[in-house]
């Protein structure tokens, strides 16, 4: 069998080079096969046979058994809240930038601590420095005189919302909705009220925001 296998890779190159196919000799008496250019170049004892140097391609195998889950990627980076020395404010993040290369800042979807699942969580949750970003349960309440200085109220519904004489100085009010609220009398000194959405407010200088051009800024003080 060796000296077979020895003999077809010595004269295999003797394969016809026009045609796809390999012709050989077999010898019935002998067990030998060699290889030939054409068929006719057999003897009378032996077997012209012929075959392809490449076989049809067969089925497609069934689908393999799927593989162990891959190993967890690394963390991602933690979203930023200042570019360029621009800088969100407190509780909000940067998350991309305007076509003039100013950072768009959102206080994301979760609600504040001081809000979790939108419920206030106790007698503390309206103070000082409140948690209260994305809280709808403050519409048209009654928070006549609170203090609710330095608290991130970002895209909260504050619509309907008796401030009156409220201290708002310092509070994150991005995107807060102040349509139909009572801020008469309250102080929103360094307040942020970027993209907060007024109608019918009553400004804390007591005017209203559709006599103001449709907003309060400008009337932020008593």
């Amino acid at each position: 069998m060796g000296i077979l296998i020895a003999f077809l890779v010595v004269t295999c190159t003797e394969a016809s080079a026009e045609e796809n196919v390999i012709h050989g000799c077999y010898s019935k008496f002998r067990g030998h096969l060699r290889i030939v250019k054409n068929p006719k170049q057999c003897k009378r004892w032996e077997t012209p046979i012929s075959w392809n140097r490449q076989g049809q391609r067969g089925e497609q195998g069934p689908t393999g058994p799927e593989g162990p889950a891959g190993p967890q990627g690394p963390a991602g980076e933690a979203l930023s809240r200042s570019l360029a020395e621009q800088r969100c404010a407190d509780g909000q993040f940067v998350t991309g930038l305007d076509a003039n290369g100013n950072i768009i800042c959102s206080c994301g979807d979760d609600f504040g601590a001081d809000c979790a699942d939108n419920v206030l969580q106790g007698p503390d949750s309206l103070g000082p420095g409140a948690q209260l970003q994305n809280c709808t349960v403050l519409s048209a309440a009654q928070l006549v005189n609170t203090d609710l200085s330095g608290a991130n109220l970002c895209r909260a519904d504050l619509s309907g919302t008796d401030l009156t004489d409220g201290d708002l100085t310092g509070a994150n009010l991005t995107g807060a909705d102040l349509s139909g609220a009572i801020l008469c009398g309250a102080d929103l000194t360094d307040a942020n009220v970027t993209g907060a959405l007024w109608g019918d407010t009553i400004c804390p200088d007591c005017t209203n925001s559709n006599d103001n051009g449709g907003t309060c800024e400008g009337h932020l003080t008593p």
